[in-house]
């Protein structure tokens, strides 16, 4: 009966191949599903007497078809292509929040440009002035908005970042509990092909949240090494965790260990990656904000009000470390060593004084600054303990500016003629300079023919022009200097080699005080 048992065998590997190939095509459309083809071998033959006769063939095991080359370059691409989309995602969230629209940041910083260039012409226009002010907080209330925006999207990120390390940790623990049947069917001598496919479409689905070592992917009986060699999935499989700081900043730990996880591709990369893009645009933003800020109130705290007497400034900003150097305080807006000008005006004759102090932020703090000013004439500076901030109080009749500007009288002089000078306008000159004015030949303003003032800069010695005030000059007109600057003189006498020095101060505050305590700025508080 040898010969029935041989074709028997042959009908029953054709009855298992024929399972195999209808298997085959309904899984054609499975998400994950390897092809599986029957492996034949001859079963072992029989000998009679000196022959050896076949016995027919069994079905030596049913093996999965995969092309691991393929697979793992499925596998990367996975990552690589889920890591692009979460972050260009994040990107067009950006854009959107960016976007130079009407109403946007740009559109009002734009607008108040627009706005000062027309007070620039009408100075005096009071609905002018106001549309100015209402376009200032314009750009505050955008500023603001866009770092609302920032905050959300951070918010968002971390929420995000949260739910996709429970999806990692939801895929590892799956991936690990089949590992743990795939080795008991392996041991019991079944093929677990099925399986093997499961934990194979869970490993794609895994490689779109982290990246997945190929090295590990590709040796079925090895455990699994994810994100960078954070995650290592045997039977058993690294949890991770997602910390939140209290500013919103997300981070994903190992949950034994607290080790930090940075992927390396995958969305779970594509959203940290993401998240830093936003802290940097943020910190991006309030540096710029900080500049503006700075710059605007930079020029508005040595302006001139329109038609207004300043008696009292108090400060907008709160400084809280008095008594250390100016070097060691905390501030947004930086402090430079430098002169600080500060004017008083006779209210009755229209007099203006310019008085310079000297601050070293190495060695000065706000103490010293405050006793400074302090001890100049008709102004008082003192500290309020409870709002930390600096008040300014000039004497009865005077009025407080940081225009600078010049002095109508000389800062200093050694003229004993009977001529006096008179100074007038506003310096045009980079910076601050001190000029000398020095008397060539003697004689009577207006009469003698010849007589001239040389001009030089006090701190270089270089001369800057000469002018005439003797019998082509008639006393009491204004003479140009040059630099937006105008002298007068007297009639009366001049004698050789006497002179007079007067300050030119376009630049009031070198040392940014005045932004930084908030006095006669246009802005309060801290961006």
């Amino acid at each position: 009966m040898l010969h029935i048992d041989v074709g028997l065998s042959a009908i029953r590997a054709s009855q298992q191949a024929l399972y195999a190939i209808s298997n085959n095509v309904a899984n054609a459309n499975t998400e994950g599903y390897h092809r599986q083809r029957v492996e034949l071998i001859d079963r072992n033959p029989i000998t009679i007497g000196a022959l050896q006769i076949g016995t027919g063939v069994e079905v030596e095991h049913l093996s999965r078809l995969r092309d691991t080359a393929t697979e793992g370059a499925l596998i990367s691409t996975n990552s690589l292509h889920s890591e692009s989309e979460t972050y260009l995602r994040i990107l067009e969230q950006i854009e959107a929040a960016l976007l130079p629209t009407q109403g946007s940041l740009t559109d009002s910083v734009s607008n108040f440009f627009n706005e000062l260039e027309q007070l620039a012409a009408q100075p005096s226009t009071v609905t002018i002035r106001d549309a100015v002010l209402a376009a200032a907080y314009d750009v505050v209330k955008q500023i603001s908005r866009l770092d609302s925006r920032m905050n959300q999207l951070r918010t968002n990120n971390a929420i995000e970042v949260a739910e996709e390390v429970d999806a990692v940790n939801q895929a590892t623990a799956q991936i690990a509990e089949l590992n743990k049947d795939i080795r008991i069917l392996s041991h019991s001598g079944t093929a677990p092909n099925t399986l093997l496919d499961q934990r194979d479409r869970l490993v794609s689905e895994l490689s779109k949240s982290v990246e997945i070592s190929l090295q590990t992917y590709l040796v079925e009986e090895s455990p699994l090494v994810a994100a960078n060699g954070a995650v290592l999935i045997a039977e058993e499989a690294t949890q991770l965790v997602a910390v939140t700081s209290p500013d919103g900043h997300a981070a994903v730990e190992t949950q034994n260990g607290g080790n930090p996880v940075n992927p390396l591709s995958g969305a779970l990369a594509g959203l940290l990656a993401g998240q830093e893009l936003i802290d940097s645009i943020q910190a991006s933003l309030h540096e710029w904000a900080t500049e503006f800020v700075q710059s605007i109130d930079q020029i508005h705290s040595t302006g001139l009000g329109h038609n207004q007497a300043n008696n009292e400034l108090q400060g907008s900003r709160a400084i809280t470390d008095v008594p250390s150097p100016l070097s060691e305080i905390e501030t947004p807006y930086d402090l430079n060593s430098g002169s600080l000008f500060v004017t008083l005006t006779h209210l009755g004759t229209g007099e203006r004084t310019t008085q310079e102090i000297i601050v070293d932020t190495a060695t000065d703090s706000l103490d010293d600054v405050i006793s400074q000013l302090d001890s100049l004439p008709n102004l008082s500076a003192s500290f309020q303990p409870d709002a930390k901030k600096l008040l300014l109080r000039a004497t009865s009749g005077y009025a407080i500016d940081f225009a600078g500007g010049i002095d109508a009288v000389p800062q200093s002089s050694t003229l004993t003629g009977t001529a006096s000078p008179r100074l007038s306008g506003f310096p045009s000159v980079t910076g601050n300079a001190n000029w000398t004015a020095t008397v060539v030949g003697s004689g009577t303003v207006g009469v003698t023919s010849g007589l001239q003032i040389e001009l030089t800069d006090t701190i270089s010695g270089d001369v800057i022009r000469s002018v005439s005030v003797g019998d082509n000059y008639l006393p009491g007109e204004k003479i140009e200097l040059g630099n937006g600057i105008n002298l007068t003189l007297s009639i009366g006498t001049l004698n050789a080699g006497e002179s007079f020095q007067f300050d030119l101060v376009n630049n009031a505050d070198e040392t940014g005080l005045l932004v930084a305590l908030g006095i006669n700025t246009l802005f309060s508080g801290d961006v």
